[in-house]
């Protein structure tokens, strides 16, 4: 037995570990962990740029690291989150919004900025992608804050509440449902599959696949580690 691909939930389980860290040492330090968001970035610029090529003994020792585009994602979430906490404590939480519009804005700038260079990919983990899917999130944050948390709104989430109750069941069953199609010959044509029309599919499918993971839980069908 040999150590191959951590795959995606062995990936996030590393960033997550190595985040904990940060913030154990840091005692929870804005600071310090802006600046681990940001060396963590700086890291995934490296990465992609070839920079990082001859550090084998790292890669073998802390693979999963090296890219930095999952500690980077997971950084961004616990920068929002001890911004959160630090100006409920003083009083002034209603600045939350903004800190929450000027990372966003900065994150969208830098991903954008930077597509040119390597383009937006998820496989590739390039920094565009990184950029934009936390510009997102702290815009997201900022909104889902103010909706669930401050107005008390919750219902509306609840045809998506599968994938919170059930994460893994609703990861795994587009493993079940590929193979299905494959064995099918199911192939959409290329004009449901690129474009605006491409994303807008791929909306419907992840929510089909929320609705299937919610009936297979109300029939007492669910993974769990």
């Amino acid at each position: 037995m040999q150590v191959y691909w951590w795959g995606i939930l062995g990936l996030i389980g590393w960033a997550y570990l190595l985040n904990a860290l940060l913030y154990v040492a840091s005692r929870g330090n804005l600071w310090v962990i802006i600046a681990g968001w940001l060396f963590f970035n700086l890291l995934n610029i490296a990465d992609l740029a070839g920079w990082t090529s001859g550090w084998e003994f790292l890669r073998n020792v802390a693979g999963p690291f090296i890219s930095g585009s999952n500690p980077a994602l997971t950084a961004g979430g616990m920068v929002a989150a001890v911004i959160l906490r630090k100006l409920q404590k003083t009083g002034k939480e209603k600045s939350f919004y903004m800190w929450m519009a000027v990372l966003a804005v900065v994150s969208l700038a830098y991903g954008f900025g930077l597509r040119p260079e390597w383009g937006i990919s998820k496989i590739q983990a390039t920094p565009a992608w990184v950029g934009i899917c936390s510009g997102m999130g702290f815009a997201l944050f900022g909104l889902l804050y103010f909706i669930a948390d401050k107005k008390g709104k919750t219902n509306w989430a609840n045809v998506i509440r599968p994938a919170g109750t059930a994460t893994l069941t609703a990861y795994l069953l587009p493993y079940f449902i590929y193979p299905v199609r494959s064995i099918w010959g199911l192939v959409l044509p290329i004009a449901l599959r690129t474009g605006f029309i491409g994303i807008l599919k791929s909306l419907i499918f992840a929510l089909l696949v929320v609705l299937l993971t919610g009936w297979l839980e109300k029939h007492k069908i669910k993974l769990k580690l």
